[in-house]
């Protein structure tokens, strides 16, 4: 069955890394399913992201962007991201992803099986076989059917009443443990590194990948009250075969 699937990506001021990361995430959809598509929800940057996402969105047609004219959080995002997407299935990363985004396709073969796969940082599963499941994208993805994770949307980032819901409807999940990038380990403290990855780190330690960015080191602030998505309000999801060079 050749499922449509929806990636769903919030980001503030990531002009510098945000082609990289839109030509990786495209090209990694592009061979899980012929019909795809990335929502990129911009929470009000005040850098050149959505000049940069706009750019990209007028090349790539399976690129759609979003602009909230006031930053509105990174789940908030997602929801308005949720809301305007298309796939039968949808992906988002966890606001403090580590995991690389290529281990999406091991979530991609489980979702036959299940309705949600959630792939969590190797080492941050849940402590002691008495504590009760949590759906709970530590540090990596979910993946799953829309009408679960759109049933339960008003509850992203409160992972114990997202649960709660999962189970009055119904749904079934797996869960898949993703490795930590080896480019990452040597931002982990000495401990953490020894230890190896199965040790967590600090809880005071912000993982986010869209913090405003250092470089460059004097950046060029823009006016935001006129910058607008110049994405249309409608479009379709274009099969891999559209996919430009």
């Amino acid at each position: 069955m050749d499922r449509s699937l929806s990636a769903l990506l919030a980001v503030r001021n990531v002009q510098c890394t945000l082609r990289t990361t839109v030509f990786e995430i495209l090209d990694l959809m592009s061979e899980l399913t012929s019909r795809f598509e990335l929502v990129l929800v911009d929470d009000c940057s005040t850098d050149a992201t959505i000049e940069v996402a706009d750019e990209l969105a007028a090349v790539y047609p399976q690129l759609f962007v979003l602009r909230h004219e006031t930053p509105l959080g990174y789940w908030n995002s997602l929801r308005a991201a949720l809301g305007r997407s298309l796939g039968e299935c949808v992906l988002f990363p966890d606001e403090d992803r580590v995991a690389a985004w290529d281990q999406i396709g091991r979530l991609w073969t489980f979702l036959g099986e299940c309705d949600l796969v959630v792939g969590r940082l190797h080492g941050s599963d849940r402590a002691g076989e008495t504590t009760p499941p949590i759906v709970r994208p530590s540090g990596g993805f979910l993946l799953g059917q829309r009408r679960f994770v759109a049933a339960a949307a008003d509850c992203l980032g409160n992972w114990c009443t997202f649960w709660a819901k999962l189970m009055l409807l119904g749904a079934r999940w797996r869960e898949v443990s993703l490795p930590l990038p080896a480019w990452r380990r040597w931002q982990l403290p000495t401990a953490v590194r020894e230890a190896g990855s199965d040790a967590p780190a600090p809880a005071s330690r912000s993982l986010r990948q869209d913090r405003p960015e250092a470089i460059p080191s004097a950046p060029v602030f823009f006016e935001t009250s006129n910058k607008k998505s110049s994405s249309p309000s409608w479009r379709l999801l274009y099969p891999a075969t559209d996919l430009l060079e």
